[in-house]
């Protein structure tokens, strides 16, 4: 682990700390890390988005460390274009190792989960697996949580891409790439794709033609995590 001062990578008048810890697949994971408390709001961006992905985290880093907050923003595997060859399955164990470094390392008292856009599912998804750190998280915020599945059937080539991924599955070939018109901004798995695109898909959890069962079987589980819900875009 090792810690530097970054603020010089970013012409905002913050104090950002940079932190890497070597996961167990020997990947290196890095985040940045606003205030040095013990108390921590983790911000989960969506597909494609990195570091400062909205405009509010430069005004929510200040109010957090009134409150006496850090804001982490993590680079996860399947930040920026990495989101097609990564899954939600991996952002969970990711997130689990991070939140593990902020108990062991830094003396975490708890974490609050912020997710946006598709962040959101992830967020979902890790308070399902219940890993050994997510007893750590004391709430979650989803802010503007979306149904890609809806935004793709706008596409004209999503129908016929998703046949063909459903093939390459049922071939075996979930992790190899789809072609690129299926995707044009990044490299994306057969599975990915099905994932984001498809009815019920692994990543379909707010689409609005999910029947009350489906939010259930999707959503139920967060019934006892405190949640908040803000459906719109934060920009």
């Amino acid at each position: 682990i090792q810690f530097r001062s970054s603020a010089a990578c970013f012409a905002i008048p913050l104090a950002w700390e940079f932190f890497g810890s070597d996961v167990l697949d020997a990947s290196r994971m890095v985040a940045f890390r606003t205030g040095d408390f013990t108390r921590q709001v983790i911000f989960i961006g969506g597909l494609a988005d990195g570091l400062l992905a909205t405009d509010y985290l430069e005004p929510l880093s200040l109010a957090l460390e009134v409150e006496k907050w850090s804001l982490v923003q993590p680079l996860l595997s399947s930040s920026y274009t990495g989101y097609g060859i990564s899954s939600l399955e991996q952002d969970a164990l990711e997130l689990d190792q991070l939140i593990g470094y902020l108990i062991n390392k830094d003396n975490s008292e708890g974490v609050i989960l912020l997710g946006h856009s598709t962040g959101c599912q992830d967020i979902i998804h890790y308070m399902q697996t219940n890993f050994a750190c997510s007893k750590a998280v004391s709430g979650v915020i989803l802010q503007a949580p979306v149904s890609d599945r809806e935004y793709r059937a706008t596409l004209p080539e999503t129908g016929e891409m998703i046949d063909l991924a459903a093939k390459m599955i049922s071939a075996g070939r979930g992790m190899d790439l789809m072609p690129r018109e299926a995707n044009s901004d990044a490299p994306i798995t057969a599975y990915r794709f099905h994932s984001l695109c498809a009815y019920m898909g692994d990543d379909d959890m707010f689409s609005s033609d999910l029947s009350e069962d489906q939010l259930k079987q999707r959503l139920g589980h967060m019934s006892t995590t405190q949640c908040l819900g803000y459906f719109f875009n934060g920009g």
